[in-house]
């Protein structure tokens, strides 16, 4: 009887930790998507995509070293291009533990450095860009996990997406 409330209570917290793994992940994709889908209609008023992070992937909203505390997406007056995040209005209406960064590009403009340590190949510049990175250290364990998405693909590229 032991034995089985032991196995029990181990696939119970397994199956916990699975799904707090996926609400994490969860609104890091529901936030990218919020900044694609922005950047896409700034796109369509102004002919181009809008460099929200001065050309800087490092430089985070609505947090420079998101962790565990939850933030309301707007209303940072001192942080990081909070004037430039509600120019481009993302529809982020919950609070967020990654920070956020986007940068914009025209044709024949470098790509910026990306917090990944993997190689990650870029196609040639040819037309107006973004990249979306998303960083975080949700279980404070010094481990961030990344998140990337560019206006030249559907998906998200992740680092430690466990994390």
């Amino acid at each position: 009887m032991v034995v089985i409330m032991g196995i029990l209570a181990t696939l119970g917290l397994t199956s916990f930790i699975g799904h707090m793994r996926k609400a994490r992940t969860a609104e890091v994709r529901a936030s990218i998507k919020a900044i694609c889908a922005a950047q896409e209609r700034f796109r369509a008023e102004n002919q181009q995509y809008f460099n929200v992070s001065g050309g800087n992937l490092s430089r985070y909203y609505p947090t420079t070293s998101p962790g565990t505390t939850l933030y309301h997406f707007y209303g940072h007056d001192s942080a990081y291009d909070a004037a430039n995040w509600a120019r481009l209005r993302p529809q982020i209406d919950g609070g967020v533990r990654f920070g956020y960064s986007s940068v914009a590009g025209l044709p024949g403009t470098a790509y910026p450095t990306l917090g990944l340590t993997q190689t990650v190949t870029w196609p040639a510049t040819v037309a107006p860009w973004y990249v979306v990175q998303a960083i975080g250290d949700v279980d404070s364990d010094g481990v961030q996990a990344i998140a990337v998405a560019t206006s030249f693909s559907n998906s998200v590229l992740w680092e430690n997406e466990n994390e």
